[in-house]
């Protein structure tokens, strides 16, 4: 049996600033998925598991195969924390992508 690698993807923000909206797009979707993205406390590792989910988003829906992560507010608190984008079809939920978001104070 092999797994597919997840692919992994860091990136920084400043608490109260702007994080401009991002575009998904998956070529082999269709109306029947959506895209969600969960942020966890705590920096992505073997132990992630024990970490708490502080936000759940679901992507908003552009197209029947593109969404967006909506332009926001940075409002968490300097610090590490982990994310992972999902792909839910019924009850099948998968990773697509995940990382680390690292937010710094001004």
């Amino acid at each position: 049996m092999s797994c597919d690698t997840i692919p992994t993807y860091n990136f920084c923000t400043v608490h109260g600033d702007t994080v401009f909206d991002k575009e998904f797009t998956a070529p082999e979707f269709d109306n029947t998925f959506t895209l969600r993205i969960d942020i966890f406390t705590g920096q992505y590792d073997k132990f992630a598991q024990f970490n708490t989910k502080i936000e759940s988003i679901i992507l908003e829906r552009i197209s029947s195969n593109k969404f967006r992560w909506a332009e926001y507010k940075e409002q968490k608190k300097a610090g590490g924390y982990s994310y992972s984008l999902c792909y839910l079809k019924g009850n099948v939920e998968r990773i697509l992508l995940r990382g680390k978001i690292t937010v710094k104070s001004h």
